[in-house]
């Protein structure tokens, strides 16, 4: 539990897909949607109607399997129900490489290296002003777990080492300090995870810098004899001297909380995380808080999660999660999000309502049942390699593709409402997407000198960096 709390405290989407049994129990769904635009902030006023009247025509119905590592979903999407507007999706692969298959595609298989999605997000947000890291940090846990595996495989072996109760020394903790600050300035794939998660507000620094303060950071308060862990069948507790760093106890009802508090990093950063876990059935009641202040008692930074979630089908009880986080690493308003759900006769029903819970902003249904399935395991598929295009290999790529995708979009173009086509386009325009594809592209020499010369610039800037 105490090493589960620690990695929340690095990266609370860290958390692993569950594993299905291993005859490849798999998931069969139907989803659908229904979204009241009126509930919506009004900085996003003018982009929900055509938003939402997509959804309520849309219906998406699959299957999800996964089995030692490996993952396959096979999904159907239909506009109105309508047979013509059937589009189909494959995706399948491993945590770190996606292969991708559809009906717009043809008979071309494309694939996404996740270790170099957030890498991708981040020029495209630099050089381009388009924040695809927004998306790009929800897809997936692996594209965090990439990003801090550099740290991770230098503390992990030292933290973790032991089960029982144990002594770490003051100067093995000092030399994984230096090799974890020594990572952190020299990995690339840490370096742009850093900048998704904190560029947009300004603090990736401020981690950074946090990261390259850990070796004085650890001389400041472990004494000689180092750091102490006790553990009993019921408790964990570590100590450097008169400080209790950490505390993880269990009761005999299986409910586990953790409690950290660290003392304050060179600058005055003090981070403090509390979590609490209690199984109840076919629930898991869950809640964990991360507080972390400036010196100067500025809030940098605070998570706050609590719920009760189904960790089993079919879902018998209602439950609801709840999501805040605010500060300067988060800016604004923060993001403050709160989810209920019920079972229904064939599944269950989640609705996200407004933060003070006064409406309802989107209903989604489920339609949900077990069924044994056979997957191929796949890491690749020999597809073309999204993230690796150059203009050549795109030009390419759309050369195959472009009959397929022609004849896949028009039946869905003519059944789409018109605000959702008008919506599409202002997001493109606003985003500057529209823009990449159209300025100064007169032909396909233009095309490929404009892609060659972006991507010369990027590796110049990180050259540069």
């Amino acid at each position: 539990m105490l090493k589960k709390g620690f990695a929340l405290l690095l990266c609370l989407l860290l958390l692993p897909m569950s594993s299905l049994a291993e005859a490849a129990e798999g998931v069969r769904f139907r989803l659908t949607f229904d979204m009241d635009e009126s509930a919506y902030p009004a900085d996003v006023a003018d982009i929900m109607p055509g938003i939402a009247d997509l959804l309520e025509i849309l219906t998406v119905e699959g299957l999800f399997a996964e089995q030692d590592g490996f993952f396959d979903l096979q999904a159907d999407v239909t506009l109105n129900e309508l047979e013509r507007t059937r589009t189909d999706l494959h995706v399948f692969g491993v945590d770190k490489f996606w292969n991708i298959r559809s009906s717009l595609l043809g008979g071309e298989a494309v694939s996404i290296s996740m270790p170099a999605m957030l890498e991708f997000a981040i020029k495209g947000y630099s050089h381009l002003g388009i924040p695809l890291q927004r998306a790009a940090i929800l897809i997936s846990p692996f594209v965090h777990s990439s990003g801090l595996q550099a740290l991770t495989l230098i503390a992990e072996p030292v933290l973790f080492a032991g089960q029982g109760s144990r002594k770490i020394s003051r100067d093995t903790l000092i030399k994984t300090a230096r090799a974890m600050a020594e990572a952190a300035s020299s990995d690339r794939a840490f370096r742009y995870w850093t900048e998704a998660v904190f560029m947009e507000t300004g603090c990736d620094d401020d981690v950074t810098g946090a990261i390259a303060q850990l070796p004085e950071w650890i001389e400041s308060f472990v004494p000689r004899d180092g750091v102490s862990v006790k553990v009993t069948d019921d408790s964990e507790v570590w100590t450097a001297g008169s400080l209790t760093l950490a505390r993880r106890e269990t009761d005999q009802s299986g409910a586990q909380v953790l409690s950290v508090t660290l003392p304050p990093l060179p600058g005055g950063l003090t981070i403090t995380f509390d979590a609490a876990t209690q199984p109840d059935g076919d629930l898991l009641h869950g809640s964990f808080d991360l507080l972390a202040e400036d010196g100067d008692g500025e809030l940098f930074l605070r998570l706050h999660a609590d719920g009760s979630l189904p960790v089993a089908l079919p879902v018998t009880r209602s439950f609801s999660l709840v999501w805040d986080a605010e500060g300067r690493a988060v800016g604004g308003d923060g993001v403050h999000l709160y989810f209920e759900g019920e079972p229904t006769d064939s599944g269950l029903m989640i609705r996200q309502m407004t933060p003070n819970r006064d409406a309802v902003m989107l209903t989604m249904t489920a339609d949900l049942s077990t069924e044994l399935t056979v997957f191929d395991h796949v890491v690749d598929a020999g597809g073309v390699e999204l993230l690796s295009l150059n203009g050549d290999t795109l030009t390419a790529l759309m050369e195959r593709i472009f009959s397929p995708l022609v004849r896949g979009l028009l039946p869905l173009i003519a059944q789409a409402p018109a605000s959702s086509c008008q919506t599409l386009m202002d997001m493109l325009e606003n985003s500057g997407v529209f823009g990449l594809l159209t300025a100064n592209m007169a032909d396909e020499d233009d095309w490929n000198e404009a892609w060659d010369d972006w991507d010369e610039s990027l590796d110049e800037n990180w050259d540069e960096n």
